[in-house]
């Protein structure tokens, strides 16, 4: 038994209606949004939109009035400029979809008959009744977009650090077979995300971040090994627990001339497309940036200096290691963006022009900064594009941010 023939039946007075705030044209850009999700091609979701707008208004908030569309199929092929059978057959899986109810006379008009107790046509009724389920559709749609947005950038930044650390491995010597798989893996990483779903970046961003780690491990083994400590290191505000400092991206890289760096790198492998484009690519992105903050700053201070929010991200990326390695840090940043309703943009441009890793920091301080007892920063958004300006001009003093956030921390 049909909607209508129920209505009919009982006499109902009443009939779903859009939440408060919401009008019809809310409906049709709702079904824009999740109708891939309802099964909707965008012929029949085109249909779907012609048919609505044939509908009043005022029906589809008035609970005392049922949102039906009169119009003959000729009516509507006309205007959504398609065949009568196309009409007829998107009408059939508009109800098994359970988005219509179809009530019509036997020679197939439509309208309302007998002062108004006989409707024929198309309700609308039971897309009404949905309308919470669509909105939770697109929520869950927005939260992947926003995940697969991050993963992006995430991809990318462990790419980049993967690149830096790939030109330190190289610098250390003969060590032919783990260069060249390290190498290899970087050679096979996409340079695009087009049509990778979460699950391809999530599985992509695994794959670098296990060659990151296991360069980075090896790099720290070679700095124990050598007993080289970080000469940029200051020790006024080191920690007074004994701990291993652990190599960040690039952190002791000499910036060796080209022509030399492709010496050492040309030794250790025979790819040269990819030496050249470690070569040209580090040279262009880091030539007279500041040395990289973790540089000046152990991972645990770091870690001490970043607000709650910060931290949960941290702790949720790092996992079983105590502190966290260059990798973390930009990962939690960019996962904590949207908490602090800071745009990508902004985020894109940070990184352009500080660096993955620094421009991580600046979110953590800013973070930090937002609870200040003199100066609050009440626009993280904002606050990051300022830093960058200050980057850009050689003003910005991220050391002395992160000394002062120690110095709050110690003195209570």
């Amino acid at each position: 038994m049909t909607y209508q023939t129920l209505r009919q039946l009982n006499h109902y007075e009443t009939y779903p209606a859009l939440p408060e705030a919401m009008q019809r044209f809310h409906i049709q850009e709702l079904l824009r949004d999740v109708g891939q999700l309802l099964g909707l091609s965008d012929a029949r979701r085109h249909i779907l939109d012609t048919m609505i707008s044939l509908t009043a208004p005022s029906d589809w908030t008035d609970p005392a009035r049922d949102a039906v569309c009169y119009a003959a199929q000729t009516f509507v092929a006309e205007k959504a400029n398609r065949s009568t059978k196309a009409i007829r057959d998107a009408e059939t899986a508009f109800a098994a979809a359970g988005l219509i109810t179809k009530t019509v006379a036997d020679n197939g008009h439509r309208g309302v008959y007998a002062k108004g107790a006989i409707v024929h046509g198309l309700s609308f009724a039971p897309l009404i009744s949905r309308v919470y389920e669509l909105l939770e559709m697109r929520r869950a749609l927005e939260a992947a977009r926003i995940r697969c947005q991050a993963l992006r950038r995430q991809c990318s930044a462990a790419r980049r650090l993967l690149r830096l650390a790939l030109v330190q491995l190289v610098e250390i010597g003969p060590l032919v077979d783990r260069t060249a798989e390290a190498l290899n893996c970087f050679t096979e990483l996409p340079r695009r995300y087009d049509g990778m779903d979460e699950s391809k970046l999530s599985a992509l961003l695994v794959t670098v971040e296990n060659t990151l780690s296991d360069v980075h491990d090896f790099l720290s083994l070679q700095a124990k090994t050598s007993g080289t400590p970080e000469d940029t290191f200051r020790p006024y505000i080191q920690d007074t627990i004994e701990e291993e400092i652990e190599l960040c991206n690039a952190s002791s890289i000499q910036m060796e001339a080209p022509s030399k760096q492709a010496e050492i790198i040309s030794k250790n492998t025979t790819s040269m497309s990819t030496v050249k484009s470690l070569e040209n690519k580090y040279a262009a992105e880091y030539r007279g940036h500041k040395p990289e903050i973790t540089s000046s700053f152990t991972p645990r201070q770091i870690y001490a200096a970043a607000g709650p929010d910060f931290k949960l991200y941290l702790d949720a990326v790092k996992g079983n290691r105590v502190l966290p390695n260059p990798l973390d840090l930009v990962k939690a940043a960019i996962m904590l963006l949207p908490d602090l309703h800071i745009n990508p943009s902004a985020w894109d441009e940070a990184v352009q022009i500080m660096g993955d890793l620094r421009a991580s920091i600046a979110v953590l301080v800013i973070d930090k900064n937002r609870h200040h007892p003199v100066c609050p920063i009440h626009s993280p958004g904002g606050a990051l594009r300022a830093f960058a300006r200050k980057a850009s001009a050689g003003e910005l003093n991220l050391d002395g941010s992160l000394i002062g956030i120690l110095s709050r921390l110690r003195n209570g």
